[in-house]
C-alpha cells in the first residue's frame, strides 16, 4: 500500500518536501556563484540586527517599567497597612449582617430576616417556581398592598 517515511508524514509529502529543498538549495547555489544573494542576504541580516537591537531596547523599557510598578504597588500596599493599623475600626466584619449600612432590603439582600422563619405565607408550603427555587407570593413582593 504505502510506506511511512517517518513519525509525520507518507511518502508523497516527504517525496514533496525533499523535492523542494533539493529546489531551492541548486536556485541558492546558483543565485550565490552568479552574485545576487550576498546583497538579499546582508540586507536581510541587517533588518535582523535592527529587530533584535530594538526588541532588547523595549524588553528593557518594559522591564524598567514594571519594576516601577511593583515599587508604586507595594509603597500604596504598606500606606494602606499603616493607614488601616491606625483606624483599628477599618477591615473588621460585622458581627450581624442585618445591621449592614450596605444592605438593599428586600431587591438584594445580604441576610435572611429571622422574623419570617415561620410557616410562611402558603400555611407552612413554599411554592416553586420552574428553576426548584421557592417562589415568593405575590402579595409579599408589592410594598403598596
Amino acid at each position: 500500500k504505502g510506506w511511512r517515511a517517518c513519525w509525520c508524514c507518507n511518502r508523497s509529502v516527504a517525496l514533496f518536501c525533499g523535492g523542494v529543498f533539493v529546489i531551492t538549495f541548486l536556485g541558492g547555489c546558483i543565485l550565490w556563484e552568479m552574485g545576487i544573494l550576498q546583497p538579499i542576504l546582508s540586507q536581510c541580516i541587517m533588518y535582523i540586527y535592527i529587530t533584535v537591537i530594538v526588541a532588547g531596547f523595549v524588553s528593557l523599557m518594559v522591564a524598567q517599567l514594571w519594576r516601577l510598578v511593583r515599587k508604586v504597588t507595594t509603597f500604596v500596599i504598606k500606606e494602606f497597612e499603616k493607614m488601616r493599623s491606625i483606624f483599628r475600626i477599618f477591615g473588621h466584619r460585622s458581627k450581624y449582617k442585618f445591621r449592614d449600612f450596605l444592605d438593599d432590603g428586600r431587591f438584594n439582600s445580604s441576610y435572611s430576616d429571622p422574623r419570617k422563619k415561620g410557616a410562611g405565607p402558603h400555611g407552612g408550603k413554599k411554592k416553586h417556581n420552574s428553576d426548584g427555587g421557592e417562589e415568593d407570593h405575590p402579595r409579599d413582593r408589592c410594598r403598596m398592598c
